[in-house]
This record gives structure tokens, sequence and C-alpha cells, in this order.
């Protein structure tokens, strides 16, 4: 894959009430074949109270547009 050139594409695939899901795909540019593909999940975390806490409207609305 060194020198490839690669296409990685993310899209929120599960938005939860405090977490959501980001999906990966990476491609070959060349022939669209599927490189890899991975997910992880982000947490909404208030630090100062230590503690998950709701998505805001304004992210879950920015969220769904990924």
């Amino acid at each position: 894959l060194l020198g490839e050139p690669l296409v990685i594409a993310v899209t929120t695939s599960e938005i939860r009430n405090k977490a959501w899901v980001w999906s990966y795909r990476v491609l070959d540019e060349r022939d669209d074949r599927v490189v890899a593909e991975g997910a992880t999940t982000q947490v909404m975390y208030d630090y100062a109270r230590h503690e998950s806490v709701p998505i805001p409207d304004a992210l879950r609305e920015a969220l769904q547009r990924i």
C-alpha cells in the first residue's frame, strides 16, 4: 500500500443518546478495492462532571450530515 493512491471515507453510521459511531472505509483509488474497514464509538463526555452526557442538538444535526 505504500505509495498507492487511497480514498478514505468516514460516515456516521449510528447516533445514540450519548454516543455515535463513525465507520471508515479505505479504498484503492485506482479500482475502488476495499483496503480496510473499521468503526469507532465516540462518547459525549463532560470532563468537569466526569460523566457522559446527551449529545447536543446542534452536534446531532451535524453528525447526521456526515
